[in-house]
Protein backbone atom coordinates (compact mmCIF):
# COMPACT_ATOMS: atom_id res chain seq x y z
CA UNK A 1 0.00 0.00 0.00
CA UNK A 2 1.47 3.37 -1.04
CA UNK A 3 1.79 6.28 1.39
CA UNK A 4 0.27 9.66 0.57
CA UNK A 5 3.72 10.97 -0.32
CA UNK A 6 4.41 8.07 -2.67
CA UNK A 7 1.02 8.61 -4.31
CA UNK A 8 1.90 12.27 -4.66
CA UNK A 9 5.00 11.33 -6.61
CA UNK A 10 2.97 9.16 -8.97
CA UNK A 11 0.32 11.84 -9.50
CA UNK A 12 2.65 14.78 -9.84
CA UNK A 13 5.75 13.41 -11.53
CA UNK A 14 6.30 13.07 -15.23
CA UNK A 15 8.16 9.96 -16.36
CA UNK A 16 11.90 10.55 -16.43
CA UNK A 17 14.87 8.32 -16.98
CA UNK A 18 17.32 10.62 -15.20
CA UNK A 19 16.63 13.28 -12.57
CA UNK A 20 16.72 16.81 -13.97
CA UNK A 21 17.94 18.38 -10.71
CA UNK A 22 19.28 17.13 -7.39
CA UNK A 23 18.19 18.08 -3.88
CA UNK A 24 21.10 18.13 -1.44
CA UNK A 25 20.03 17.40 2.14
CA UNK A 26 22.47 18.35 4.90
CA UNK A 27 21.83 17.32 8.51
CA UNK A 28 23.49 19.57 11.08
CA UNK A 29 23.38 20.85 14.65
CA UNK A 30 21.11 23.90 15.01
CA UNK A 31 23.30 25.72 17.54
CA UNK A 32 26.71 25.34 15.88
CA UNK A 33 25.55 24.63 12.30
CA UNK A 34 28.18 21.89 12.33
CA UNK A 35 27.93 18.25 11.25
CA UNK A 36 30.20 17.04 14.05
CA UNK A 37 29.74 18.10 17.67
CA UNK A 38 30.73 17.14 21.20
CA UNK A 39 28.20 17.42 24.03
CA UNK A 40 27.97 16.16 27.63
CA UNK A 41 25.82 13.31 28.89
CA UNK A 42 22.06 13.90 29.05
CA UNK A 43 22.24 16.79 26.58
CA UNK A 44 19.47 17.74 24.16
CA UNK A 45 20.75 17.94 20.59
CA UNK A 46 18.66 20.04 18.22
CA UNK A 47 19.15 19.13 14.57
CA UNK A 48 17.91 20.46 11.26
CA UNK A 49 17.74 19.16 7.70
CA UNK A 50 18.81 21.79 5.19
CA UNK A 51 17.64 21.45 1.58
CA UNK A 52 19.11 23.11 -1.50
CA UNK A 53 18.74 22.28 -5.21
CA UNK A 54 21.87 22.09 -7.32
CA UNK A 55 20.50 24.22 -10.15
CA UNK A 56 17.70 26.63 -11.04
CA UNK A 57 16.54 24.79 -14.17
CA UNK A 58 13.25 24.06 -12.45
CA UNK A 59 10.41 25.85 -10.68
CA UNK A 60 11.59 24.81 -7.23
CA UNK A 61 10.77 22.02 -4.84
CA UNK A 62 7.33 20.44 -5.16
CA UNK A 63 7.75 17.43 -2.88
CA UNK A 64 10.38 15.89 -0.63
CA UNK A 65 10.60 13.00 1.79
CA UNK A 66 13.24 10.96 3.63
CA UNK A 67 13.81 8.53 6.49
CA UNK A 68 15.89 9.35 9.56
CA UNK A 69 17.80 6.90 11.74
CA UNK A 70 19.69 7.57 14.97
CA UNK A 71 22.42 5.12 15.94
CA UNK A 72 24.22 5.44 19.28
CA UNK A 73 27.02 3.03 20.15
CA UNK A 74 25.94 0.85 17.18
CA UNK A 75 22.35 0.54 18.48
CA UNK A 76 19.31 2.14 16.82
CA UNK A 77 17.65 4.71 19.10
CA UNK A 78 14.00 5.68 18.43
CA UNK A 79 13.51 9.25 17.26
CA UNK A 80 10.56 11.48 18.10
CA UNK A 81 8.83 12.98 15.03
CA UNK A 82 10.26 16.23 13.76
CA UNK A 83 8.61 19.60 14.28
CA UNK A 84 5.89 20.54 11.77
CA UNK A 85 6.73 23.81 9.95
CA UNK A 86 4.39 26.73 10.64
CA UNK A 87 5.94 29.37 8.38
CA UNK A 88 6.48 29.70 4.60
CA UNK A 89 7.66 28.14 2.48
CA UNK A 90 7.69 24.73 4.19
CA UNK A 91 4.26 25.07 5.82
CA UNK A 92 3.02 24.81 2.23
CA UNK A 93 4.07 21.12 2.30
CA UNK A 94 1.95 20.23 5.35
CA UNK A 95 -1.43 18.63 5.88
CA UNK A 96 -2.60 18.71 9.50
CA UNK A 97 -5.80 19.40 11.45
CA UNK A 98 -4.97 23.12 11.35
CA UNK A 99 -3.21 23.38 8.00
CA UNK A 100 -4.53 21.89 4.75
CA UNK A 101 -2.10 23.62 2.37
CA UNK A 102 -0.12 20.54 1.34
CA UNK A 103 0.06 16.75 1.51
CA UNK A 104 1.89 14.72 4.16
CA UNK A 105 1.46 11.29 5.67
CA UNK A 106 -1.30 10.65 8.26
CA UNK A 107 1.25 10.51 11.12
CA UNK A 108 2.36 13.99 10.15
CA UNK A 109 5.01 15.95 8.30
CA UNK A 110 7.54 15.11 11.01
CA UNK A 111 7.66 11.41 10.07
CA UNK A 112 6.20 8.06 11.05
CA UNK A 113 7.82 6.08 13.88
CA UNK A 114 8.42 2.43 12.98
CA UNK A 115 11.01 -0.16 13.99
CA UNK A 116 13.22 2.43 15.67
CA UNK A 117 13.27 4.68 12.61
CA UNK A 118 11.49 7.84 11.52
CA UNK A 119 9.98 7.11 8.11
CA UNK A 120 8.96 9.49 5.33
CA UNK A 121 9.27 12.84 6.99
CA UNK A 122 8.29 15.55 4.53
CA UNK A 123 5.40 16.56 2.32
CA UNK A 124 4.24 18.02 -0.99
CA UNK A 125 2.82 21.29 -2.26
CA UNK A 126 -0.58 21.55 -3.94
CA UNK A 127 0.96 21.21 -7.41
CA UNK A 128 -2.28 19.66 -8.71
CA UNK A 129 -4.04 22.93 -7.75
CA UNK A 130 -6.83 21.15 -5.90
CA UNK A 131 -9.77 23.42 -5.00
CA UNK A 132 -11.89 21.84 -2.25
CA UNK A 133 -14.93 23.84 -3.34
CA UNK A 134 -14.78 22.16 -6.77
CA UNK A 135 -13.30 18.72 -6.08
CA UNK A 136 -14.82 18.08 -2.68
CA UNK A 137 -11.39 16.84 -1.47
CA UNK A 138 -10.64 18.72 1.77
CA UNK A 139 -6.92 19.05 1.05
CA UNK A 140 -4.57 20.25 -0.28
CA UNK A 141 -5.78 23.80 -0.63
CA UNK A 142 -2.56 25.85 -0.69
CA UNK A 143 -1.22 28.14 -3.39
CA UNK A 144 2.04 26.86 -4.84
CA UNK A 145 5.23 28.75 -3.92
CA UNK A 146 7.74 28.61 -6.75
CA UNK A 147 11.54 28.48 -6.61
CA UNK A 148 11.63 26.80 -3.19
CA UNK A 149 15.19 25.64 -2.32
CA UNK A 150 16.80 27.16 -5.41
CA UNK A 151 20.61 27.54 -5.26
CA UNK A 152 21.71 29.94 -2.50
CA UNK A 153 18.15 29.89 -1.16
CA UNK A 154 18.44 26.88 1.14
CA UNK A 155 15.45 26.00 3.29
CA UNK A 156 15.03 24.23 6.63
CA UNK A 157 13.17 21.07 5.58
CA UNK A 158 12.79 19.73 9.11
CA UNK A 159 13.87 20.32 12.68
CA UNK A 160 13.90 17.89 15.57
CA UNK A 161 15.80 16.89 18.69
CA UNK A 162 17.07 13.94 20.71
CA UNK A 163 18.73 13.43 24.09
CA UNK A 164 22.13 11.82 24.61
CA UNK A 165 22.63 8.99 27.10
CA UNK A 166 22.57 9.87 30.79
CA UNK A 167 25.90 8.21 31.58
CA UNK A 168 28.90 6.62 29.94
CA UNK A 169 30.62 7.22 26.65
CA UNK A 170 28.60 7.56 23.46
CA UNK A 171 29.00 8.08 19.73
CA UNK A 172 25.77 8.89 17.88
CA UNK A 173 25.13 9.27 14.16
CA UNK A 174 21.94 10.80 12.73
CA UNK A 175 21.50 9.68 9.13
CA UNK A 176 19.15 10.70 6.32
CA UNK A 177 18.29 7.81 3.99
CA UNK A 178 15.82 6.82 1.26
CA UNK A 179 15.31 10.41 0.11
CA UNK A 180 13.00 11.31 -2.76
CA UNK A 181 11.90 14.58 -4.33
CA UNK A 182 9.99 16.25 -7.18
CA UNK A 183 10.57 19.68 -8.66
CA UNK A 184 8.23 21.88 -10.68
CA UNK A 185 9.18 21.81 -14.35
CA UNK A 186 11.27 24.70 -15.61
CA UNK A 187 9.15 27.69 -16.75
CA UNK A 188 5.89 25.79 -16.17
CA UNK A 189 2.92 28.17 -16.10
CA UNK A 190 0.82 26.15 -13.68
CA UNK A 191 -2.06 25.88 -16.12
CA UNK A 192 -4.19 23.94 -15.43
CA UNK A 193 -1.76 22.52 -12.81
CA UNK A 194 1.96 22.53 -12.13
CA UNK A 195 3.79 19.78 -13.97
CA UNK A 196 6.56 18.18 -11.96
CA UNK A 197 9.42 15.80 -12.53
CA UNK A 198 11.54 13.57 -10.33
CA UNK A 199 14.68 15.00 -8.78
CA UNK A 200 17.68 13.21 -7.39
CA UNK A 201 18.46 13.35 -3.68
CA UNK A 202 21.96 13.49 -2.22
CA UNK A 203 22.33 13.05 1.54
CA UNK A 204 25.41 14.57 3.14
CA UNK A 205 27.40 12.64 5.79
CA UNK A 206 25.53 12.03 9.05
CA UNK A 207 25.45 14.36 12.02
CA UNK A 208 28.12 13.00 14.38
CA UNK A 209 27.55 13.52 18.12
CA UNK A 210 30.14 12.41 20.66
CA UNK A 211 30.63 12.90 24.37
CA UNK A 212 32.76 15.92 25.19
CA UNK A 213 36.14 14.82 26.57
CA UNK A 214 36.08 14.93 30.36
CA UNK A 215 39.28 13.20 31.50
CA UNK A 216 42.91 12.64 30.64
CA UNK A 217 43.55 11.80 27.01
CA UNK A 218 45.99 9.46 25.29
CA UNK A 219 49.05 11.29 23.95
CA UNK A 220 51.11 8.44 22.52
CA UNK A 221 51.71 4.72 22.62
CA UNK A 222 54.72 2.47 22.39
CA UNK A 223 54.73 0.70 20.03
CA UNK A 224 53.08 3.39 17.90
CA UNK A 225 49.70 2.78 16.30
CA UNK A 226 49.77 0.15 13.53
CA UNK A 227 53.24 -1.03 14.58
CA UNK A 228 54.01 -4.62 15.58
CA UNK A 229 54.28 -6.67 18.76
CA UNK A 230 57.33 -8.78 17.92
CA UNK A 231 58.19 -10.96 20.89
CA UNK A 232 57.53 -14.61 21.67
CA UNK A 233 56.66 -13.53 25.23
CA UNK A 234 56.56 -10.44 27.47
CA UNK A 235 55.41 -8.01 24.79
CA UNK A 236 54.74 -4.65 26.43
CA UNK A 237 52.34 -1.84 25.52
CA UNK A 238 52.97 1.58 27.03
CA UNK A 239 50.19 4.17 26.94
CA UNK A 240 51.15 7.76 27.80
CA UNK A 241 48.39 10.17 28.83
CA UNK A 242 48.03 13.96 29.17
CA UNK A 243 48.00 13.75 32.96
CA UNK A 244 48.12 11.39 35.90
CA UNK A 245 45.89 8.41 35.20
CA UNK A 246 43.02 7.56 37.58
CA UNK A 247 42.78 4.30 39.49
CA UNK A 248 43.06 1.35 37.11
CA UNK A 249 41.50 -2.10 37.38
CA UNK A 250 42.02 -5.07 35.11
CA UNK A 251 39.49 -4.95 32.27
CA UNK A 252 39.25 -1.17 31.99
CA UNK A 253 41.46 -1.42 28.92
CA UNK A 254 40.21 -4.02 26.43
CA UNK A 255 42.52 -5.98 24.14
CA UNK A 256 40.66 -7.70 21.33
CA UNK A 257 41.36 -9.21 17.92
CA UNK A 258 40.08 -7.03 15.06
CA UNK A 259 38.49 -8.34 11.88
CA UNK A 260 37.32 -6.75 8.62
CA UNK A 261 34.50 -4.18 8.47
CA UNK A 262 34.91 -3.00 12.04
CA UNK A 263 34.12 -6.40 13.56
CA UNK A 264 35.81 -7.56 16.76
CA UNK A 265 36.92 -11.12 17.44
CA UNK A 266 38.39 -12.90 20.44
CA UNK A 267 38.93 -10.81 23.59
CA UNK A 268 42.40 -11.41 25.05
CA UNK A 269 42.44 -8.71 27.73
CA UNK A 270 43.56 -11.08 30.46
CA UNK A 271 46.68 -12.10 28.54
CA UNK A 272 48.16 -8.74 29.65
CA UNK A 273 48.51 -7.24 33.12
CA UNK A 274 49.64 -3.88 34.50
CA UNK A 275 53.34 -3.57 35.26
CA UNK A 276 53.48 -2.83 39.02
CA UNK A 277 56.88 -1.10 38.83
CA UNK A 278 56.56 2.00 41.03
CA UNK A 279 59.15 3.86 38.94
CA UNK A 280 56.76 4.12 35.98
CA UNK A 281 55.53 7.73 35.62
CA UNK A 282 52.02 8.45 36.93
CA UNK A 283 50.78 9.36 33.44
CA UNK A 284 51.87 6.02 31.91
CA UNK A 285 50.06 2.69 31.88
CA UNK A 286 52.37 -0.20 30.99
CA UNK A 287 50.71 -3.51 30.15
CA UNK A 288 52.91 -6.61 29.97
CA UNK A 289 52.05 -9.88 28.25
CA UNK A 290 51.52 -12.88 30.51
CA UNK A 291 52.58 -16.16 28.91
CA UNK A 292 53.61 -16.96 25.35
CA UNK A 293 52.48 -15.56 22.01
CA UNK A 294 50.33 -18.10 20.22
CA UNK A 295 51.42 -19.48 16.88
CA UNK A 296 50.24 -22.18 14.46
CA UNK A 297 49.30 -24.93 14.64
CA UNK A 298 48.32 -24.73 18.34
CA UNK A 299 46.99 -21.13 18.51
CA UNK A 300 45.73 -21.47 22.10
CA UNK A 301 42.67 -19.49 23.14
CA UNK A 302 42.85 -16.31 25.18
CA UNK A 303 46.27 -15.08 24.03
CA UNK A 304 47.57 -12.85 21.24
CA UNK A 305 48.55 -14.84 18.16
CA UNK A 306 51.20 -14.52 15.47
CA UNK A 307 50.09 -12.73 12.27
CA UNK A 308 46.86 -11.34 13.70
CA UNK A 309 45.74 -7.77 14.39
CA UNK A 310 44.58 -6.51 17.80
CA UNK A 311 43.25 -3.29 19.27
CA UNK A 312 43.89 -1.82 22.71
CA UNK A 313 41.03 0.48 23.71
CA UNK A 314 39.29 2.27 26.55
CA UNK A 315 36.66 0.11 28.27
CA UNK A 316 34.64 2.09 30.87
CA UNK A 317 37.74 3.54 32.51
CA UNK A 318 36.28 6.56 34.31
CA UNK A 319 38.27 9.76 33.93
CA UNK A 320 39.96 8.66 30.70
CA UNK A 321 38.83 9.83 27.27
CA UNK A 322 38.11 7.22 24.57
CA UNK A 323 41.18 5.87 22.80
CA UNK A 324 42.11 3.04 20.48
CA UNK A 325 45.46 1.71 19.29
CA UNK A 326 45.93 -1.13 16.82
CA UNK A 327 48.88 -3.52 16.50
CA UNK A 328 49.91 -6.46 14.34
CA UNK A 329 51.48 -9.43 16.12
CA UNK A 330 54.47 -10.39 13.96
CA UNK A 331 57.05 -12.43 15.88
CA UNK A 332 60.59 -11.48 14.88
CA UNK A 333 59.86 -8.07 13.31
CA UNK A 334 62.91 -6.38 14.81
CA UNK A 335 63.03 -3.61 12.21
CA UNK A 336 59.30 -2.77 12.64
CA UNK A 337 58.26 -3.02 8.98
CA UNK A 338 55.54 -5.68 9.58
CA UNK A 339 57.61 -8.29 7.70
CA UNK A 340 60.02 -10.93 9.00
CA UNK A 341 63.04 -11.88 6.88
CA UNK A 342 66.84 -11.76 6.87
CA UNK A 343 66.79 -8.00 7.46
CA UNK A 344 65.46 -8.65 10.96
CA UNK A 345 68.41 -10.97 11.66
CA UNK A 346 70.69 -8.19 10.48
CA UNK A 347 68.88 -5.74 12.78
CA UNK A 348 69.42 -7.94 15.83
CA UNK A 349 73.07 -8.47 14.94
CA UNK A 350 73.42 -4.72 14.48
CA UNK A 351 72.14 -4.08 17.99
CA UNK A 352 74.92 -6.23 19.40
CA UNK A 353 74.83 -8.19 22.62
CA UNK A 354 73.09 -6.45 25.51
CA UNK A 355 72.13 -7.88 28.88
CA UNK A 356 69.24 -6.39 30.85
CA UNK A 357 67.84 -4.42 27.94
CA UNK A 358 65.36 -2.47 30.10
CA UNK A 359 68.16 -1.00 32.21
CA UNK A 360 71.15 -0.83 29.86
CA UNK A 361 69.88 -0.37 26.29
CA UNK A 362 66.13 0.38 26.15
CA UNK A 363 66.56 2.07 22.75
CA UNK A 364 67.50 -1.38 21.35
CA UNK A 365 64.41 -3.12 22.75
CA UNK A 366 63.30 -4.51 19.38
CA UNK A 367 66.40 -6.70 19.37
CA UNK A 368 64.95 -8.73 22.25
CA UNK A 369 62.77 -11.16 20.29
CA UNK A 370 62.44 -14.00 22.79
CA UNK A 371 61.42 -11.71 25.64
CA UNK A 372 64.18 -12.64 28.07
CA UNK A 373 65.33 -8.98 28.41
CA UNK A 374 68.63 -9.75 26.67
CA UNK A 375 69.89 -9.44 23.10
CA UNK A 376 72.04 -12.30 21.88
CA UNK A 377 72.11 -15.26 19.51
CA UNK A 378 68.96 -16.72 21.05
CA UNK A 379 66.97 -13.87 19.48
CA UNK A 380 68.37 -14.71 16.06
CA UNK A 381 67.33 -18.32 16.65
CA UNK A 382 63.79 -17.14 17.45
CA UNK A 383 63.60 -15.28 14.14
CA UNK A 384 64.98 -18.27 12.23
CA UNK A 385 62.37 -20.44 13.93
CA UNK A 386 59.62 -18.24 12.49
CA UNK A 387 61.12 -18.02 9.01
CA UNK A 388 59.92 -15.52 6.46
CA UNK A 389 56.58 -13.94 7.39
CA UNK A 390 55.02 -11.41 5.04
CA UNK A 391 53.01 -8.40 6.14
CA UNK A 392 49.33 -8.86 7.00
CA UNK A 393 46.92 -6.14 5.84
CA UNK A 394 45.11 -4.24 8.56
CA UNK A 395 41.37 -5.07 8.77
CA UNK A 396 39.11 -2.27 7.58
CA UNK A 397 37.19 0.22 9.75
CA UNK A 398 39.54 0.11 12.74
CA UNK A 399 41.00 3.60 13.03
CA UNK A 400 43.26 4.75 15.82
CA UNK A 401 41.76 7.29 18.24
CA UNK A 402 42.88 9.95 18.88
Amino acid sequence: MKSLLQMGMVIGAAAAYAPASTLKITVRDVVTMSQSIEVPNNAIVEYELIGELDDALNGGLALWGADLTLECNSVNVPLDPGVTPVAPPMDNFVSSPTNKKGVSNPAGYGGTQKDGKLLQAGGAQNSIKNDPAISGAPFPDGTVIINVAHPEQEVVLLRGSFRTSAAGDFACFLRVTNGFANVIKHLDSGTPFYRTEAAGVMSEPPLSVRRVPEGVSLVSSSPACDSTLWRTQRNAIELTFSGAIPAFAQGQVKIVEILANGVEGEVVTNSFARDPNAAIPTNVLRLVQQGLTGRPPENPAGVIKHRRWYSVQQANWDGVDPFKRTFLVQIGDSDNNRTVNSLDVSAVNGFGTCFNVTLNCPEKARGDVNGDNNINSLDVSSINGIGTSFAVGKPSLHDCLP
